[in-house]
């Protein structure tokens, strides 16, 4: 059997999964706009593709359909795709394969199980079928596979919200170790929906964020062992001043003094226009037929703005924020801060920050599928943008 039939042999299984996938990291999809800006191709350069020459590299190695991505402080680049961890050394080439399809230990009853890298190196996979998470050490050997359940803090926490035990079923776990971990997850029950974030350890728990889901979305991200920085967009971390300015609070919690410091940063508003009502509401009307028209355009209305943040990744202490952009819908504002001052220390537009997968180590990642055949591109990140003096040689220079 030839490689291209074994990827498609492959792809006509996995296609049943794919909606479920897609439910746990749509986001994570995407690629960069084929019409970049003369700006964004400045500030980043190819540097090697995972999948480009199928033929010289093992056939449990070729890319099927990877959903998420995570890469280590080392530069291990690790792709869930159909049960397994595949990963790849920073010259991009083979290194191990991890997990596999079964209930036995580190293995994944979905194709596409979520995978996550904290800082110190250990490595969680979600189960996306089963309420179960693996845990691998930072040299990919398997500690153990745990059900995601409440813990008795944790119970209590939620009986005190009005929400049942099985409410934090669709949680995603992130272990710094075998002790300490962070869950979110969207929590439902007592007729309403919340977002929530937590630490916990064997001696504490920590409610880090309990939120309405109503319209709003969190990005969060680990800096290191302790801090815990996140957005939310919604009408308390969102301030319109006008309609030519606007402020989004960022957050960054320490998990051993369990103080909050918050950072306020300029963006500019995006008004939702008539045509966007317009073809909203057509759209919603296509697929249910009941929806109140009135109703939904004078909510879209009275809302008058479009949620500003898009994305947010980190590298190390530096977090990038991409915003909706007034002048261009493809193409998003990024705002590059230094964590350690809070201060930006870059800004410009960019057209891959809505699509983008993973920043790390200096380096953009993202995913295309020319001609159908998944591949991983690997981009040099130009130095200016974490506010380092410009260097015209910044493209021969390894991270």
């Amino acid at each position: 059997m030839s490689r291209n039939s074994i990827i498609l042999s492959r792809h006509i299984k996995l296609f049943l999964y794919l909606f479920i996938g897609t439910f746990f990291c749509s986001y994570l999809y995407g690629q960069y706009s084929t019409n970049e800006k003369q700006e964004s191709q400045k500030l980043i350069t190819l540097i090697g593709t995972i999948g480009e020459d199928d033929t010289k590299v093992p056939k449990e190695y070729l890319l099927v359909m990877p959903n998420t991505i995570a890469v280590s402080d080392s530069g291990d680049i690790l792709l869930s795709d159909e049960y397994y961890i595949k990963v790849f050394d920073r010259n991009l080439k083979p290194k191990i394969i991890i997990g596999g399809h079964g209930q036995g230990p580190g293995e994944f009853r979905g194709p596409f199980p979520f995978v996550r890298i904290m800082p110190g190196g250990y490595i969680s996979v979600r189960d996306n079928v089963s309420d179960y998470y693996s845990l691998f050490d930072s040299h990919y050997k398997f500690i153990f596979s745990k059900k995601i359940s409440p813990s008795p803090r944790f119970s209590d926490f939620l009986e005190k919200k009005g929400f049942s035990k099985s409410a934090a079923f669709g949680f995603t776990v992130s272990c710094f170790d075998r002790e300490r971990m962070l869950y979110s997850g969207l929590l439902t029950g007592a007729g309403e929906s919340y977002y929530s974030l937590n630490y916990e350890d064997k001696n504490i728990f920590i409610p880090i964020y309990f939120i309405s889901s109503t319209s709003v979305f969190v990005y969060f991200e680990a800096l290191n062992d302790s801090v815990i920085v996140y957005i939310i967009n919604n009408s308390d971390n969102i301030n319109y001043v006008s309609d030519e300015k606007g402020e989004y609070t960022v957050h960054f919690f320490n998990i051993n003094t369990q103080k909050e410091e918050k950072a306020v940063f300029p963006f500019k508003p995006v008004l939702i226009t008539d045509d966007y009502i317009k073809r909203t509401i057509e759209r919603m009307s296509n697929s249910n037929k009941n929806i109140d028209r009135s109703a939904t355009e004078k909510a879209l209305k009275n809302k008058k703005y479009f949620w500003p943040i898009v994305n947010m990744l980190n590298d190390r202490d530096y977090i990038f924020v991409f915003y909706r952009n007034l002048n261009n819908d493809n193409v998003s504002v990024m705002q590059v801060i230094d964590t350690k001052t809070k201060k930006i220390v870059y800004q410009g537009e960019s057209s891959f920050g809505r699509d983008l997968w993973f920043i790390r180590n200096g380096n953009m990642y993202d995913r295309k599928t020319p001609g159908g055949f998944v591949r991983v591109n690997v981009y040099k990140i130009n130095p200016i943008v974490y506010g380092k003096p410009a260097d015209p040689n910044w493209m021969n220079k390894k991270n």
